[in-house]
């Protein structure tokens, strides 16, 4: 996002596009940095800034999606037991009103299941940025990348 966010304003040498982007430490508060650039036209036509702009905000609103699930598997207390000689089953602690906690119990997707996903949805995002970086930086004929499908989440009994 950060190569983005350079070619966002403008592209040319990066130096100091990157050392203001890394200057902020928060991945969302960096990604609301890209959004805000992404608002304002730049070199493009209006339509092709309008695509711009509303495609950085939906990988936006993506990644913030995928940043809260992360910390809900991250950050859920966790209680462990063993099922059988072979089986250990690791649960969140929901009883206890730690939020978190309860929308990982909720989801009964299985902490490893949360991790992929999040890991999947994760790259398929890094390589939509990547094309559309791409994109602005192209000579010639070009065609704007088609926006990706996200993993299904999907539902399972373990939690």
């Amino acid at each position: 996002m950060g190569l983005l966010f350079c070619s966002v304003m403008g592209g040319g040498i990066s130096n100091q596009f990157l050392a203001v982007w890394h200057a902020i430490s928060n991945d969302r508060a960096q990604r609301g940095m890209l959004e805000a650039a992404a608002r304002e036209p730049l070199r493009l036509g209006q339509d092709l800034w309008d695509i711009i702009s509303n495609e950085v905000h939906w990988i936006n609103v993506e990644a913030t999606k995928i940043e809260d699930i992360r910390n809900d598997a991250l950050h859920s207390p966790l209680w462990g037991y063993q099922r059988g000689e072979k089986e250990t089953i690791i649960i969140p602690v929901a009883g206890l009103g730690h939020r978190r906690a309860k929308k990982l119990q909720e989801a009964k997707r299985g902490l490893l299941a949360e991790f992929r996903y999040c890991r999947d949805a994760a790259l398929i995002l890094t390589d939509y940025v990547k094309d559309i970086e791409e994109f602005l930086g192209a000579r010639g004929p070009r065609t704007w990348p088609e926006r990706p499908s996200l993993p299904n989440r999907g539902k399972t009994n373990r939690c």
